[in-house]
């Protein structure tokens, strides 16, 4: 990961360990993770003041878990990279521990949003079609 003029980018090397990750995720964690999102949500939110990007991790975990509500039968690859973006969010220990002040949830921001702008194009094409 790269941390640039106070942003958090992920690297190509990471980007492929996570697509190896997404692609052997199991489905069947799936109602665990429905579970787990919106209680660790909801501990962030009690926390007090948020910063910018604890905002835009906030609203792009919350439509993932509206997308994959509203839609149980989406295409088995959409579900494994939103839960893999839930999983990442609701692992206290990933790559920046979210016990680190005002760090810890920078790199599951960068994580959170490199899923969602992949899935904007993906879900284009699918209505598209």
């Amino acid at each position: 990961m790269n941390t640039q003029e106070n942003t958090f980018t992920l690297t190509q090397e990471d980007k492929l360990v996570y697509l190896d990750q997404i692609h052997k995720f199991d489905l069947s964690r799936k109602n665990e993770l429905m579970k787990s999102v919106p209680e660790k949500l909801q501990t962030l939110l009690q926390n007090g003041t948020l910063n910018s990007i604890q905002v835009q991790l906030i609203n792009d975990l919350v439509h993932l878990f509206k997308l994959l509500e509203d839609n149980p039968n989406m295409d088995e690859d959409i579900q494994k990279k939103i839960l893999f973006a839930l999983d990442y969010f609701s692992n206290v220990d990933d790559e920046i521990p979210d016990s680190i002040p005002i760090y810890g949830l920078l790199d599951d921001s960068a994580v959170i949003n490199w899923i969602v702008k992949g899935l904007q194009g993906t879900l284009q094409k699918k209505v598209q079609s």
